[in-house]
């Protein structure tokens, strides 16, 4: 009798050890990762489209009532293409070019994160950036070269909004401008946010060439019916569980003294696996070959299985605490 009541208090001791440890981690929905603390951070509110009205708004989006996403926007077999503008003309990019006190790209990149935290919309790095993140956790190399040569990044169409709103600041704090991509039926499918120090100004469809890396802006666009998340440029799709709620880090780089207040996708290494397969070691063959991939169902599965696994977990540790407490209630 006395090993079976020494065996229920160890049982219950363990549980709530458990109970106390598991719970906090199990219970919340975002988290924020420092390489040396952690924090907390503010809740995602955004979780379907919605754009704010703006005079001559270069942003323009259809989303039909029934929820689902539309194509992407270049068109084909309709007599026309994309086209690329600009938020400033070519005279004022010379004469900014001319002054030559444009901003680097890092501590562009640190303030922008911190105006979208502060608005609690989404601003997430991807593809390389993100590799870069999660590999070599730094942005330049110890030359003080740019490791790439942008920074990914995947944004809602409120977030496009509100860097389009940002514009003028941007032009006069760092000597930025947004550059967009607009399809045939004049939806923007891409943006980038480029330097006038030694841009070369060009309405062709093709990477930016300055002095400083860009920042590409990927417009995602989430059907809350479907549970799908499209990146309108690459024709990517993926399940909003994969990205949502997203991880918050505070990164240091030798680029920049900032802090940068990054956002990342909630399941990164499993993104990037499905995009470039062994992201982990650096190789030239899976360079740039993740766009354009679907990352549905087999990643889906295994979120599902893990969800699946801590719900019946706690389903059964609730079970056996109510078993001890209503058998040792003395």
């Amino acid at each position: 009798m006395r090993k079976v009541l020494y065996f229920i208090f160890a049982a219950v001791v363990i549980l709530t050890i458990r109970s106390i440890v598991l719970i906090p981690i199990i219970n919340s929905t975002l988290h924020t990762v420092d390489f040396q603390s952690s924090t907390a951070s503010f809740k995602l509110k955004e979780w379907k489209y919605f754009s704010r009205p703006k005079p001559q708004s270069l942003w323009r989006l259809p989303f039909p009532p029934d929820g689902n996403i539309p194509p992407l926007g270049r068109c084909s077999g309709e007599g026309g293409t994309t086209t690329v503008e600009y938020f400033k003309s070519q005279d004022l990019m010379i004469s900014r070019q001319n002054l030559t006190n444009c901003t680097n790209s890092l501590d562009v990149l640190a303030w922008l994160m911190n105006e979208i935290n502060s608005y609690n919309e989404t601003l997430m790095i991807t593809y390389g950036g993100l590799i870069h993140v999660l590999r070599e956790r730094e942005f330049v190399r110890s030359n003080g070269e740019y490791i790439d040569d942008d920074f990914d990044t995947w944004v809602t169409p409120t977030t496009f909004q509100s860097i389009a709103d940002f514009e003028p600041e941007i032009w006069q704090k760092f000597g930025w401008t947004l550059r967009i991509f607009k399809s045939c039926r004049n939806d923007t499918v891409l943006g980038q946010l480029v330097s006038a120090c030694g841009h070369t100004y060009s309405r062709g469809v093709a990477k930016s060439s300055q002095d400083h890396p860009s920042i590409e802006l990927y417009p995602l666009l989430i059907n809350a019916t479907s549970g799908r998340a499209k990146d309108l440029w690459q024709g990517t799709a993926y399940p909003t569980q994969l990205l949502f709620p997203q991880r918050h880090l505070r990164f240091h780089s030798n680029g920049t003294n900032a802090t940068l207040n990054l956002q990342i996708p909630r399941y990164s290494e499993k993104i990037l696996t499905c995009l470039y397969g062994n992201w982990s070691v650096p190789s030239k063959k899976n360079a740039g070959t993740g766009k354009g991939r679907h990352c549905l169902s087999k990643a889906l599965r295994s979120v599902r299985t893990k969800s699946f696994v801590w719900r019946n977990w706690l389903r059964t540790r609730k079970a056996w605490r109510h078993w001890f407490r209503t058998r040792l209630s003395f």
